[in-house]
């Protein structure tokens, strides 16, 4: 009797072993579902979140593409000019051009105009000769009425005498002879006196072809000699 009811007491045991392992079981297949199913709500969420971003975003590049398009839109009308303004400024050219080269064809025709139609005399202008003195040629004058004063700046003795002769062989016969104040002098120096013809330095320097000749400023009119001779030490 007593083994019989150990025996219940086992298989009820046993039941209730079963039972609640049934509903540990049960409870754990609850709880993973409950799991899994958070899961996949926070999957969808996720999801549905990423998507909102990606609409959102592409939104976003819509607009700015939408700005950009509009903004070129708007930069090219403001640049764009008015075809009529065009137009009416190509006519305004047109007129002022032909206005002008027709106001030069008119400006040149009267002006042609009043060049024939406008004559002016203008005097003839008279000739009047001068009569000029007729050069003496160096045959024609007279050297022998010019006196001639010879001094000695060489420092060589007789050096006057020497040019006096050659002077007088040449037709100056109105001849004086004297030191000068120096005996340094390197060319021979002539001086005619103002008024006197240029040709009489001119038979000078052919007369004293030998010397070195330089011929300086001329003598004062009060001077009494018509010329002035200086002798140097060059020779030619």
């Amino acid at each position: 009797m007593e083994d019989k009811d150990k025996n219940r007491v086992r298989v009820q045991v046993v039941e209730e072993s079963a039972e609640n392992k049934s509903k540990e079981e049960k409870h754990d297949e609850h709880h993973e579902d409950h799991d899994d199913k958070s899961e996949n709500e926070e999957h969808h969420e996720h999801q549905e979140h990423e998507n909102q971003k990606d609409e959102v975003d592409n939104n976003d590049d819509e607009e700015k593409k939408d700005s950009l398009k509009k903004s070129s839109y708007d930069y090219e009308n403001q640049n764009k000019i008015p075809f009529w303004i065009l137009f009416f400024s190509f006519l305004i050219g047109l007129v002022l051009g032909a206005g002008l080269i027709g106001g030069i064809f008119y400006y040149r025709s009267k002006v042609g105009k009043l060049a024939i139609n406008v004559t002016t005399e203008t005097p003839s202008p008279q000739v009047t000769t001068e009569s000029s003195p007729t050069p003496q040629s160096e045959e024609n004058i007279d050297l022998s009425k010019y006196s001639v004063q010879i001094l000695n700046g060489s420092g060589i003795a007789g050096e006057a005498g020497r040019v006096e002769k050659l002077l007088n062989t040449a037709g100056f016969t109105n001849t004086k002879t004297g030191n000068a104040q120096s005996y340094d002098f390197q060319e021979t120096e002539v001086a005619v006196k103002k008024g006197d013809p240029d040709i009489l330095f001119n038979n000078v320097e052919k007369a004293l072809s030998s010397y070195k000749i330089t011929k300086i400023d001329p003598l004062n009119e009060s001077s009494s000699f018509d010329i002035i001779i200086t002798v140097g030490k060059s020779k030619s």
